[in-house]
């Protein structure tokens, strides 16, 4: 998809394929639509990795992990991954076959309304909080792989400035973002006090939670073995693994423990 990024012809076909919209083949294609284009496709299919397996629609049992990787090794190919775009919009409530806006200048529009009950609060808090004190940036840098250098951080900085002003440059955020590992002390040296700190194995944040017992006060890790992004939040079922239902009791005994 990276090379196919690169030529008008390509661009062309991935149009085609996905279902997307004109950005990609208008006269001046800017990076920003480039990178747009592959962040909203790994938001797909990242939403199917994060929510694999939970007790909600068909997480269960039809969009999981297993059923992505069987799709796409049984048919390797652009259509298949649009195919698993499809079935997460239909859980969605849209169309499968719904045209895929990919519009960076889109996307700047939808997220600069400031009304507090605008459609767009929420994905617009999240993203001044990753802006300002996070730092958590979804980046594919690597050589290797279908996404393979096509979302750098300098996208999503770029991401930062376009909508919250030229201070939220490089530096600053890294000063911001030390600021909030010193107050709340990272995944190392957290420092808050009766907090039940559970990770799914499956769940990518895993790889940022807390893994360890803190010093602090009345804290409990508790790791789910074959669970995904906050499995355990969510109803449960005779087909959870016992690690899940184990997580979910001593996750109750814990509460009670503090109450």
């Amino acid at each position: 998809m990276s090379q196919m990024s690169k030529t008008l012809e390509g661009r062309r076909k991935l149009v085609k394929i996905f279902r997307l919209d004109n950005s990609l083949i208008r006269p001046t294609v800017t990076s920003n639509d480039i990178a747009n284009f592959f962040l909203v496709i790994t938001n797909y299919i990242g939403f199917i990795i994060m929510h694999s397996g939970i007790n909600v629609k068909n997480h269960r049992d039809v969009l999981t992990v297993d059923v992505m990787c069987d799709k796409l090794i049984n048919s390797p190919t652009l259509e298949s991954v649009r195919m698993l775009i499809g079935m997460v919009m239909g859980s969605q409530g849209k169309p499968s076959q719904a045209t895929i806006d990919i519009s960076y200048d889109n996307f700047l529009e939808f997220m600069r309304d400031e009304q507090w009950d605008a459609q767009n609060a929420r994905p617009r808090a999240w993203l001044y909080q990753n802006c300002y004190e996070f730092g958590h940036f979804r980046t594919s840098e690597k050589t290797d792989g279908l996404f393979a250098g096509t979302l750098p951080l300098s996208f999503f900085l770029t991401r930062c400035t376009d909508l919250f002003g030229d201070h939220f440059s490089l530096g600053d955020m890294e000063k911001r973002i030390a600021e909030t590992n010193e107050y709340f002390g990272g995944n190392e040296h957290f420092q808050a006090t009766d907090v039940v700190l559970s990770n799914g194995s499956d769940d990518p944040w895993t790889l940022l939670g807390v893994k360890n017992d803190t010093k602090a006060t009345g804290n409990y890790v508790v790791h789910i073995e074959g669970a995904s992004h906050v499995a355990d939040f969510y109803p449960s079922s005779n087909s959870d693994p016992n690690t899940l239902r184990i997580a979910r009791q001593m996750t109750v005994k814990m509460i009670e423990d503090v109450l």
